[in-house]
């Protein structure tokens, strides 16, 4: 990265404070400086906080939607989400089962979502059959 220098670094937004500086000097990467900062990372290039950013991505559509793109080779890890529980809390902690079901059942509507779309519109009419036509 020749146009990155000590006077004028590379700098990259993330809630990732370990996992960016360490892939960094994995790679051999000079003249990088990060800044700490949580929510809506994909914002901070377009406000010229940031020149890039370090975050997780689950499908690309909220960097597509920001007209970000990744970095070729800046892939850092694949990671997956799991749910554990103790049979013994689940049973003797009032509420634990129901909201545990409930945990379940969203991240199942998720993956019945994946792939469909929403569109949300804002219209005028006195009743949805109005909107409709």
């Amino acid at each position: 990265m020749p146009q990155w220098t000590v006077e004028k670094p590379l700098r990259v937004a993330t809630g990732f404070t370990y996992l960016g500086p360490k892939f960094v000097r994995e790679n051999g990467l000079k003249h990088v400086t990060f800044s700490t900062a949580d929510g809506a990372l994909e914002g901070a290039p377009v406000m010229g906080i940031a020149d890039a950013i370090f975050n997780l991505v689950n499908n690309g559509t909220t960097l597509r939607e920001n007209n970000l793109k990744e970095i070729e080779g800046g892939f850092v890890l694949e990671s997956q989400a799991v749910l554990v529980a103790s049979r013994k809390s689940l049973i003797q902690q009032k509420g634990a089962l129901d909201t545990t079901h409930e945990v379940l059942e969203r991240l199942e509507a998720y993956l019945r979502a994946v792939g469909q779309f929403m569109v949300v519109a804002n219209m005028r009419g006195s009743s949805a059959e109005e909107v409709a036509e």
